[in-house]
């Protein structure tokens, strides 16, 4: 089955927002989990190499057909998390056009089945994600792991008690963010704003 490739409505490539590269990382490390390569995926879902390996980078917006079909082949559990920093989303990356459809997509993607996005927000003075971005993955059947990335450095992270400590992490950020129902509904006051 070949599943058509999602038409770029802008160009994405610095401006790809954090959910973007979020939901990348985690497709990159449930492929390597897999043992699969970007062909492999590509092959295996109806896309090309260079699809998989702009989707794992943030660089291409995933549709909801690739996350659906993605999920199933990976083993991912279904479900998708995100949190992220009402900042970046108040932040007009590439214009106002581009902004705009950032946030309608955001808000396309939240309304997903299987995509829970959580906004953290700026009023908070602190919170546990303050020590910088990190993915947390957890496979059917599989140990957790967690993922980081900085300057160009990434670190897939095995270690259960590492592991133990992000996703315990982890829990406080969504407990501490906006419902994605109250994500959502800021998002398209936002929306609204412009």
């Amino acid at each position: 089955m070949t599943v058509t490739e999602p038409q770029e409505t802008y160009d994405e490539g610095e401006q790809a927002g954090d959910l973007n590269r979020a939901i990348g990382k985690q497709v990159k490390v449930l492929r390597e989990r897999a043992g699969l390569t970007q062909k492999e995926l590509g092959d295996r879902l109806g896309y090309s190499e260079d699809l998989i390996s702009s989707l794992e980078r943030g660089r291409r917006t995933p549709q909801r057909e690739f996350l659906e079909v993605a999920d199933e082949l990976l083993d991912a559990g279904g479900l998708l998390k995100a949190t992220i920093e009402e900042v970046v989303l108040r932040r007009p990356i590439g214009g106002p056009d581009v902004h705009k459809e950032q946030l309608e997509q955001l808000i396309k993607l939240g309304r997903l089945r299987n995509v829970e996005l959580q906004v953290m927000p700026t009023d908070r003075v602190e919170h546990a994600g303050m020590g910088g971005a990190f993915v947390l993955l957890t496979p059917k059947g599989k140990p957790q792991a967690g993922y980081t990335e900085a300057q160009n450095s990434s670190r897939l992270i095995t270690d259960p008690e590492e592991v133990r400590i992000l996703a315990a992490r982890y829990g406080s950020i969504r407990a501490q963010a906006l419902t994605p129902r109250e994500s959502l509904d800021l998002m398209e006051d936002m929306l609204g704003e412009r």
